[in-house]
């Protein structure tokens, strides 16, 4: 993998956790926390970038969690 898509990857990941955390969402965190790590450090995110199936499947989470919470907690 290169370089550039890597550091990429990595940033994804960042920011889709922050999104967990600012929707403020216990239900939401839990289950995000059960394939990411709780309080993950940037080697977390990089070994979820690193393996192909693992970040397939932790941005699918995301998306499907951010969808189900995210109207939820703008009520």
């Amino acid at each position: 993998m290169e370089t550039i898509e890597f550091e990429s990857r990595v940033k994804k990941i960042n920011r889709m956790h922050n999104k967990m955390l600012d929707l403020d969402d216990e239900r939401a965190y839990f289950a995000w926390i059960n394939v990411v790590p709780d309080e993950p450090t940037r080697e977390d995110f990089e070994t979820i970038a690193e393996n192909e199936k693992f970040f397939v499947e932790v941005t699918q989470l995301f998306g499907r969690l951010f969808r189900r919470y995210a109207n939820e907690s703008e009520k």
